[in-house]
């Protein structure tokens, strides 16, 4: 079965090239963005790569919902607000299908939980760079990433 369209990161991935071609934010910058005051390393960073490609996954998503469900407080604001980030991100959301399952394969080892691995997994499958507060975590997983929180690096950021 072949298709005639594919997105820019897969188009990467099925060309050989490695280089990532884009960010893919996991939930802690997504949900920093979402404070009243977020960090403004944080914004610089995403500033800065305003023309890089930025995706989140499908679940980043499953985990704010969880957060907003736990903060009874902000439910009703989380929830409008994960409305308008689901829209806004819509042809950017990216899904755990058969080929980041079997991209997370390897990737699965009992000391990383099983989200942070599908995250990493979804990077590896569409080129792309994690954007986390937890970058030395997806690097262990042999998965580039950056920490947006700390000064530029030597880590390839996506651009």
């Amino acid at each position: 079965m072949t298709s005639t369209t594919q997105s820019a990161p897969a188009a990467a991935e099925s060309s050989g090239r490695r280089r990532a071609r884009g960010l893919l934010l996991d939930t802690d910058v997504v949900a920093e963005l979402r404070r009243e005051n977020p960090d403004p390393a944080v914004v610089e960073f995403l500033q800065r790569r305003r023309r890089s490609r930025v995706y989140i996954s499908a679940l980043t998503l499953g985990e704010l919902h969880a957060l907003s469900t736990q903060d009874s407080a902000l439910t009703g604001q989380a929830d409008a607000w994960l409305v308008e980030l689901t829209e806004r991100f819509a042809a950017y959301i990216l899904p755990v299908d058969l080929q980041v399952a079997a991209a997370w394969a390897p990737l699965a080892i009992q000391d990383v939980p099983a989200v942070e691995s599908l995250i990493a997994a979804t990077a590896v499958k569409h080129c792309l760079t994690v954007v986390s507060g937890n970058a030395e975590g997806y690097r262990r997983l042999s998965v580039e990433a950056c920490d947006p929180w700390q000064q530029p690096g030597a880590a390839n950021t996506g651009e």
